[in-house]
């Protein structure tokens, strides 16, 4: 059934953990949103619930203010903070699509232009690393990178540590035109700064956790993979760009194909 939101609405006030006491039966009235089936109704803290006596809930747990009053309001800083997380994140994404699909101006996305990078044998400003990940473009070696565990620590209003852990796997000629494979894991110990409202890398060192190298294969990728097609491949063919192109979009606000500049 459903309440008439402006129907008192009688509720037993019980403790989440079982050390906190009951705070009895209260009475909430001005509920926003109507009852149709029996679950629980979370409480102005996080240590209390309402457990449903007269009336029944909406199949999804609400947030129900009584009348001894509750302000019910997110605070900004806790929104923006989460916003910052996800434009983090994001950063870290379009870093794996840049060297996965060759794709340079993802790649140049994720970095200010005044960062540096220490990565395996590179070591210098970031521009130094565009160049020789360019070389490695060339080619044609075959990237995969996968991250896992974000951790976020904020410590300064527009600045963040940031250890993301990766897993990539890694096949191409070297300067002897031997291919070789790889299974790397690591992590990126970056320190983001956020500029103009926009989150990038502006330092990064990648630790190295795991490294073993696999027998590559020897057949085509054609034998290899059979029917399973479209194959990943590089900017602008990849099925990604495709789609993207399809729907009128560019990658990403913050990435400017040579192709896409006005």
């Amino acid at each position: 059934m459903t309440v008439d939101p402006a129907a008192e609405i009688e509720a037993e006030v019980v403790g989440c953990d079982r050390n906190l006491p009951s705070l009895g039966r209260s009475k909430f009235k001005n509920v926003k949103f109507g009852f149709a089936y029996a679950v629980l109704l979370v409480a102005s803290t996080a240590h209390e619930m309402v457990a449903p006596v007269k009336g029944e809930a909406d199949a999804s747990t609400h947030r129900a203010g009584a009348e001894r009053g509750s302000d019910m309001t997110i605070p900004q800083e806790r929104i923006a903070e989460l916003l910052d997380r996800e434009a983090i994140r994001d950063c870290i994404y379009r870093y794996c699509r840049g060297v996965d699909r060759a794709d340079e101006a993802a790649l140049r996305s994720a970095y200010w232009p005044d960062a540096t990078d220490q990565h395996g044998p590179y070591s210098g400003p970031v521009e130094g690393f565009f160049q020789w990940a360019g070389e490695i473009f060339k080619s044609d070696a075959r990237n995969l990178h996968m991250v896992g565990n974000i951790l976020i620590e904020f410590t300064a209003p527009r600045e963040a540590v940031v250890e993301t852990y990766f897993l990539a796997l890694q096949r191409g000629a070297g300067k002897d035109g031997t291919v070789r494979q790889f299974l790397i894991a690591g992590r990126y110990c970056d320190a983001f700064e956020q500029r103009d409202d926009e989150w990038r890398v502006a330092r990064r060192v990648v630790a190295y956790d795991w490294m073993d190298e696999q027998v590559a294969a020897t057949e085509s990728e054609a034998i290899r993979f059979g029917p399973r097609l479209p194959l990943g491949t590089r900017y602008p063919d990849d099925p990604i760009y495709q789609l993207l192109r399809r729907n009128a979009r560019t990658p990403s606000s913050t990435i400017k194909h040579p192709t896409e500049e006005t």
